[in-house]
């Protein structure tokens, strides 16, 4: 048996092997800590949108569900997740909203839950910035959703659009797969 000992090994830049190692058995290598792929959610605001529900719901820019889906390539990948919002406020104090994050439908974790208490729609706007980690341990599709609750009813308005172009703020939802 032979050892190779090298300094420094570089794969190709582009292509589908892009940084990957392909070793004799087929097997692609990733070194841990790695980003092996990228999915982004990447919207504009533009229009404003009200909920006026007690009622656990997801979130919709307009456009269609704030959510976004990755298929990881190795199933002990981990995910990790990003996520922007602008625009968020209630119409009276007292009011808050939370948020939460699912997997495929179901609840993982809480982002905020008394997100703009003692905010007034007249005065205040917010922006909410998350990151997650999360391990799917799975190769199939995976799909992550962004869900909001009113702590009581009245108007909550997120992704308003109050300046106007050329200042239109962007949502995002990004996802990583990070090798282990």
């Amino acid at each position: 048996m032979s050892t190779l000992q090298v300094e420094n090994l570089i794969g190709p830049t582009s292509g589908s092997n892009a940084n990957k190692v392909i070793i004799p058995s087929g097997q692609t290598l990733h070194a841990p800590g790695h980003v092996i792929q990228v999915q982004a959610l990447s919207r504009v605001s533009t229009a404003k949108h009200h909920f006026s529900s007690t009622s656990t719901v997801i979130l919709n820019d307009g456009v269609g569900s704030f959510e976004q889906t990755i298929t990881p390539n190795f199933s002990n990948s981990k995910v990790v997740g990003y996520i922007n919002l602008s625009g968020i406020a209630v119409t009276s104090s007292g009011n808050s909203i939370g948020f939460m994050l699912y997997r495929n439908g179901s609840y993982i974790q809480t982002i905020d839950n008394h997100f703009g208490y003692n905010a007034d729609e007249d005065s205040d706007r917010h922006h909410l910035s998350y990151q997650f980690i999360d391990e799917p341990n799975s190769t199939s599709a995976v799909t992550y959703s962004i869900y909001i609750k009113p702590r009581t009813t009245g108007t909550i308005v997120i992704f308003d659009t109050h300046v106007s172009t050329p200042s239109l703020p962007t949502n995002n939802l990004i996802l990583q797969e990070i090798a282990q």
